[in-house]
């Protein structure tokens, strides 16, 4: 078959490597599930309405690899004349899949409940003994098969790789600053860089009332360590007269210092919070 795994687990020898250790050593450099940028990247189509080809490619299931070398026929149920049918593509993993300590590691149907009104979408089960992901969508009308949806990872690029940690680390620090009064020439230093997201999102408010916010693309920003201009103005309405206004600037990728900022009848302009936005 075209389809295999890499590597399956050992039993007989504890100085083998098993496929948990190799699995934990490709996590760690890819970081992420989906479908790698090679070949023709598991591209799925339709043969006829009982069976959709998988193409080449490899998919990274939580470390644990899928390969498909040239192509992979999947049978597809018939579908019933006055309903429709949901089914997934799954890549799966199953420890001890075979009961004869061999696990298994593949693609297959995930069939749904057919309904001649609204069919239900088949559940994935994840737990420490099964793992599962969407490959692909399919709908069946009656008897006629098609393909919905691809994957919801995307690819995955060599180029675009962080390790599992960073991943972690950029996922758990998205609030790159919390509530803090502003002041004139004021440095404040982030929770994180910059440069490691696409938009960075500030709020700021007038004393506990309205609150506005600006969105700024990080590929943009020039930093910059003069004292009397600005690069960017964040407002707070809540109405003409009544309004706050925060100037700021950043001074490197983890330090946003404030040029100034202007009170219109609140007594106070705040950083609420700001965010770095992965895309």
């Amino acid at each position: 078959m075209a389809q295999k795994g890499i590597i399956k687990n050992t039993t007989d020898n504890e100085s083998y490597i098993s496929a948990s250790d190799w699995a934990y050593m490709q996590d760690s450099l890819i970081g992420q599930s989906g479908v790698m940028d090679y070949k023709e990247r598991l591209e799925v189509v339709k043969i006829n309405d009982n069976t959709v080809r998988i193409k080449s490619g490899v998919y990274f299931l939580n470390g644990k690899a899928i390969v498909v070398d040239n192509y992979e026929d999947i049978t597809i149920d018939s579908g019933s004349l006055g309903v429709k049918r949901y089914d997934y593509i799954i890549a799966e993993y199953v420890k001890d899949g075979e009961s004869e300590g061999n696990d298994f590691l593949g693609f297959r149907v995930l069939k749904g409940i057919p309904s001649a009104d609204i069919p239900q979408k088949p559940e994935l089960t994840n737990n420490d003994v099964v793992e599962q992901e969407i490959l692909c969508l399919i709908y069946i009308d009656e008897i006629i098969l098609s393909i919905q949806e691809k994957t919801e990872k995307g690819i995955i690029q060599l180029s675009q790789l962080y390790s599992k940690n960073e991943i972690d680390d950029m996922r758990s620090k998205k609030v790159l600053l919390t509530k803090q009064s502003v002041s004139a020439n004021t440095s404040i230093t982030l929770n994180d860089s910059i440069e490691k997201y696409d938009f960075i999102l500030v709020e700021v408010q007038g004393d506990n009332y309205g609150i506005g916010s600006l969105l700024i693309s990080v590929s943009d920003i020039v930093y910059s360590n003069s004292t009397s201009t600005h690069q960017y103005e964040a407002v707070a309405f809540q109405k003409a007269a009544v309004y706050a206004a925060v100037q700021f600037r950043f001074t490197n990728a983890t330090t946003l210092t404030t040029t100034g900022h202007v009170v219109a009848a609140w007594s106070k302009a705040w950083f609420r919070r700001a965010y770095g936005i992965r895309i």
